[in-house]
């Protein structure tokens, strides 16, 4: 039985938090993409997909893609609560080893004595 979300969804997932942590954003936005972060914990837990696509949107509208005018606030890097968010999802998110081996390995040869 695979992990959900289903693999698709959950590389995309994995992809967009893994750039936050490069993101530059004025703190305003930080408070906005921790809200987003949180709602996607929120749907990942309530396994609700389509909580999960609102929620992954909002935190792709909070990126710095576009160019920075003049007389904005000044961009900062992620702060601590949003990296640590950030890695708990994204640890949620990656895909587990199996508990047990289907092949296991094979036993070493005895050393002569």
């Amino acid at each position: 039985m695979e992990r959900w979300p289903e693999t698709s969804v959950r590389e995309e997932l994995l992809d967009l938090l893994n750039e936050i942590p490069r993101w530059r954003l004025p703190d305003d936005r930080w408070d906005r993409t921790d809200q987003y972060l949180r709602a996607l914990d929120d749907a990942l837990a309530a396994r609700d997909i389509a909580e999960l696509d609102a929620a992954a949107a909002g935190v792709e509208l909070c990126c710095a893609r576009r160019v920075t005018r003049l007389g904005e606030p000044s961009t900062v890097p992620p702060p601590e609560p949003v990296l640590e968010r950030v890695n708990q999802l994204i640890h949620a998110l990656e895909p587990t080893a199996p508990e047990t081996p289907e092949d296991p390995l094979p036993e070493p040869p005895p050393v002569p004595s």
